[in-house]
């Protein structure tokens, strides 16, 4: 593990969500906080899709995609890591509520705005 770590938060959990353009998915959770960390201290942002594949292993089963089939990544951990100066190539950052996340998930329009009282 790397203890100088510019981006070590100190997580509580990690879920990952990997959005394919087919429109398929595949989750990994760890709960466990010092795995979570471990997982953590060795992702590389910058050069997360300058690999031609992505590898999740757990403890009897390893996923192996390939980069250019992800659409999206969605990240939950307590706290989120700050790599965003270190990832440029990142369309966007969002922090976003629970409610909008699981909306996003279940694909669902997001709610209309409040009528206008005039």
């Amino acid at each position: 593990m790397r203890d100088a770590s510019p981006y070590r938060p100190t997580v509580g959990y990690l879920h990952l969500t990997l959005h394919l353009v087919s429109g398929g998915r595949y989750q990994f959770v760890q709960s466990d906080p010092d795995r979570a960390q471990g997982i953590l201290d060795q992702v590389r942002p910058e050069r997360l899709f300058a690999q031609k594949q992505l590898l999740i292993a757990a403890d009897e089963v390893v996923t192996v995609v390939p980069t250019e089939n992800v659409e999206r990544i969605d990240l939950r951990s307590d706290p989120l890591p700050d790599w965003t100066p270190l990832a440029p190539n990142v369309l966007s950052v969002s922090e976003i509520t629970e409610e909008s996340y699981l909306r996003i998930l279940r694909r669902e329009p997001p709610p209309p705005p409040p009528p206008v009282m005039g």
